[in-house]
């Protein structure tokens, strides 16, 4: 790959990079360098401090500006007529995620749109290693920079260290989205034992506000953070109550709607937005845990839309709240739902 630097790309003395590879580079070409230079040759090289990088392995060009981390990402994209690729500026500027539940369903789908807007991607996983694994190779092939951490939302210090892993691999976090999440077996709720209700509270509930707690901490401008975005997914269920199958399930997502209005007051002034996601019947392997794998395909065909969603319907969704195109949205509770 080879990339030519169109004569209306300025880099002036204050700019920063790093280069987002297809393949993990080494550390010291992760962090921020001061750009030295930048050739049009044969075979472009871009120059650091005491080490050169070949540019044609790798998808992206990150440039920050000394004042403004948020700045370009710009990407090969062929050019018709001169045998290259053209340095092409990609939309938006440059945020950092930390996705909970991240590795599947809508939070696999929002790590793949993060992807290809050039937003590098945490991605927490609570025991499927090999699911981590595998989504943070189909981030890269999507030409984004991603990276797997481990932790069980419902233990606190779990949490401290997915959102410490975070910042340590991209410098800061800019939005987090908390997607981790159970459901269990439908059932009426005089069936449900005590230790299934304790676990979806501890998810669901505790973990989410663990989750969202950290996230007033590290990004609240008052508290030496830069501000950004927190959303949370919740569920149609918080409003239709799912009686005799899940009403656990939707209590507890009740209690993040109520999250999101009071955290979006509180952090308002903070530079911090605060918004949610109501998902309907979306096609993710949820139902399957909760007993029926045909129940988002089944109850879909019931909607106003007469279909269900798809995991990268619900995805747009939380990347735009994520956006600096969402800058006047907060405390909002966003529907995707089919209608239902």
């Amino acid at each position: 790959m080879r990339f030519a630097c169109g004569s209306k790309l300025r880099l002036d003395p204050e700019m920063y990079f790093k280069i987002s590879a297809l393949e993990p580079t080494s550390p010291a070409l992760c962090k921020m360098r001061r750009l030295r230079d930048l050739r049009d040759t044969q075979r472009i090289v871009i120059e650091l401090a005491g080490e050169s990088l070949p540019a044609r392995r790798h998808r992206q060009l990150h440039v920050f500006h000394a004042g403004d981390l948020h700045q370009r990402i710009f990407s090969p994209r062929s050019a018709v007529g001169n045998g290259g690729d053209t340095l092409a500026t990609c939309s938006g500027s440059m945020k950092t995620i930390l996705i909970t539940g991240g590795t599947r369903g809508i939070g696999r789908a929002t790590a793949l749109l993060c992807a290809g807007k050039g937003w590098p991607v945490a991605l927490n996983y609570a025991r499927d290693a090999v699911a981590a694994e595998q989504a943070v190779r189909e981030v890269h092939a999507a030409g984004g920079n991603a990276v797997a951490c481990q932790g069980d939302i419902a233990v606190e210090a779990d949490v401290v260290s997915v959102f410490d892993a975070a910042e340590s691999r991209f410098g800061r976090l800019d939005g987090v989205v908390i997607n981790a999440g159970i459901v269990a077996p439908s059932l009426p709720l005089a069936d449900m034992d005590s230790a299934r209700l304790r676990r979806m509270f501890e998810v669901n509930v505790y973990g989410a506000y663990l989750c969202a707690r950290e996230s007033a901490r590290r990004l609240s401008k008052d508290r030496g953070g830069s501000g950004g975005a927190v959303v949370l997914v919740s569920s149609a269920a918080s409003r239709l109550g799912s009686p005799f199958e899940y009403v656990d399930y939707a209590g507890s997502k009740a209690a993040l709607d109520a999250l999101t209005i009071g955290l979006a007051k509180e952090l308002g002034q903070q530079g911090v937005r605060v918004n949610a996601v109501r998902p309907g019947l979306i096609e993710t392997d949820i139902h399957a845990s909760g007993g029926q794998p045909d129940r988002a395909k089944r109850l879909g065909a019931t909607t106003p839309m007469g279909r269900a969603g798809r995991p990268e319907e619900v995805a747009a969704a939380i990347v735009w709240l994520l956006s600096d195109d969402a800058s006047y949205t907060t405390g909002a509770i966003l529907d995707v739902s089919g209608g239902r």
